[in-house]
């Protein structure tokens, strides 16, 4: 679905547009009797869409932007918990990928034994999951699509652009390799709205092009780093449901190691993606808006 801003039509139309085309569509992927990983997956990323929008706009909507933000927020959390269940199999899988001779088939077979039967458990409650998250998609439908486009225009997309430019540099200040997982899950939540703020302008410059590319590979970064730091949060919290001492042990250590290695890249990127100041990027949105 396209996600793009065109030059020769008004902005608050085709922001409106965007929005109600994405909660259509999550909303039908959520209607399947039973969703599968991949309806889920497309619904969430529609969901993201939107609530980058939003955020676009959040000083131009004003107060309306908290009862649309915790519209979506109780979707999005619904959806992420099944989504997790899904997540920490692969990042297991992935470790293994990497460190075969730590994480071993055996390793593997021990932890997942647990992360499977977590999964069913997941999976066994996903309907009312399901529902909550199309009862508030639909809600939103009602809403967000027309307070979007009343308050969409150009000057609006700028400013909520630069911002999102200077949260996502702020959030960079002061991380190290070494910093808490929330704090880079935050650096990447505000990495991931920038990264589709200039998807918006990807058809209209190739500076925003270049840089969407450069942020998703950050935001991957940062995404492998994420799920590691799930993997390690629920095998701390409840260590004998995967596997023995030893298992635990070896993996809990390859994701020290893989995140260390992940964070040090990220990092490095960040540093040049966000090297200038946040005046140099207000004035490039200007360009690539008005620029024939």
């Amino acid at each position: 679905m396209a996600f793009h801003l065109k030059r020769r039509r008004p902005i608050s139309d085709q922001l409106q547009r965007i929005v109600r085309k994405e909660l259509r569509a999550a909303i039908a992927e959520l209607g399947r009797s039973t969703p599968d990983q991949e309806a889920i997956h497309e619904a969430r990323k529609s969901l993201k869409r939107v609530r980058a929008v939003l955020r676009l706009l959040q000083d131009a909507l004003g107060s309306r932007y908290a009862a649309e933000r915790e519209r979506l927020a109780v979707a999005a959390h619904a959806l992420a918990s099944l989504r997790d269940a899904d997540v920490t199999i692969d990042t297991l899988e992935a470790l293994h990928r990497h460190y075969p001779s730590v994480v071993t088939t055996g390793v593997i077979r021990e932890v997942t034994r647990g992360l499977k039967a977590r999964k069913r458990r997941a999976r066994a409650h996903a309907r009312p999951v399901v529902g909550r998250a199309r009862a508030a998609l639909e809600r939103s439908q009602k809403t967000a699509p027309k307070r979007v486009g009343r308050v969409g225009d150009f000057a609006a997309v700028r400013s909520g652009a630069v911002d999102g430019y200077r949260r996502a540099r702020e959030a960079l200040k002061d991380l190290s390799p070494d910093a808490d997982a929330t704090q880079f899950h935050l650096w990447r939540k505000r990495v991931k709205d920038h990264w589709y703020h200039l998807t918006l302008f990807e058809q209209l410059h190739s500076t925003p092009r270049s840089r969407a590319r450069t942020l998703d590979r950050l935001e991957s970064l940062l995404g492998d780093d994420h799920d590691l730091a799930m993997l390690r949060a629920l095998i701390l919290a409840a260590p004998d449901r995967y596997g023995g001492a030893r298992a635990t042990t070896l993996v809990l250590g390859s994701i020290t190691k893989r995140s260390t290695m992940l964070r040090k890249r990220a990092l490095a990127l960040g540093h040049r993606t966000f090297a200038k100041g946040a005046k140099e990027f207000d004035d490039a949105v200007v360009t690539w808006w008005r620029e024939r």
